[in-house]
């Protein structure tokens, strides 16, 4: 396939998307929605063997994710990337 063609049916499938489909507008929004909906689904699956093998359901990666964000805002990570970029994960207290 040319790189024309290639080129022109993404654009063509992204508009399709885009218009027909609700997409969060944010990466937390989209996490918040999985786990609201499917929150004992499996959202990660590391295989490994036992007892290495962990399998996080998308509440719990929710959790992971947002105690990490609250570590990086500890640490000063909104310094570098502005407080609300920073914040978008932050536990609601």
């Amino acid at each position: 396939m040319k790189i024309e063609v290639a080129t022109k049916k993404y654009f063509k499938e992204k508009k399709f998307i885009e218009e027909t489909i609700e997409l969060p507008e944010n990466i937390k929004e989209l996490l918040d929605r999985a786990a609201d909906l499917y929150p004992t689904a499996l959202a990660i699956n590391f295989f490994e063997q036992e007892p290495q093998a962990k399998s996080i359901s998308y509440a719990d990666l929710r959790v992971l994710v947002y105690k990490l964000a609250d570590g990086l805002c500890q640490l000063y990570f909104g310094r570098y990337f502005g407080r609300e970029q920073a914040n978008i994960f932050r536990s609601k207290t």
